[in-house]
Formats: structure tokens, sequence, C-alpha cells
């Protein structure tokens, strides 16, 4: 729970464990969780899903 309350948004933590918010809140708090880290994880991964790798061929 505590690996969880790090990396995860206590939104997100609530819901694919069944607990009511206020509790993944707490769990997140206490393991000194901070989200924003998972949120530029996804970011990173969006921008790189974003920007496939160019196509270098000549134009005809």
């Amino acid at each position: 729970m505590f690996a969880l309350g790090q990396q995860l948004p206590a939104a997100l933590l609530a819901k694919m464990l069944g607990l009511h918010v206020s509790v993944a809140v707490t769990w997140q708090r206490a393991s000194s969780g901070d989200w924003m880290t998972y949120a530029a994880a996804v970011a990173a991964r969006s921008a790189t899903r974003a920007h496939p790798e160019t196509d270098n061929s000549p134009d005809i």
C-alpha cells in the first residue's frame, strides 16, 4: 500500500483498490506520496506517442 500510495494519485488508488477516496488520501499522505511524478510519467508517455519518428524519405 505504501508503494502504491507513493506512486499513484489518491483517486486512482481508490478506484483500483475499491477504497473511499478519503482513505486513499490518508494512505497517500502516510506514505509521503507525490502523485505529480505519476502525472509527469503519463505526460511523457503521451508525448512520445504523439510524436512518432518522422519519415525521412524524400518527397516525390
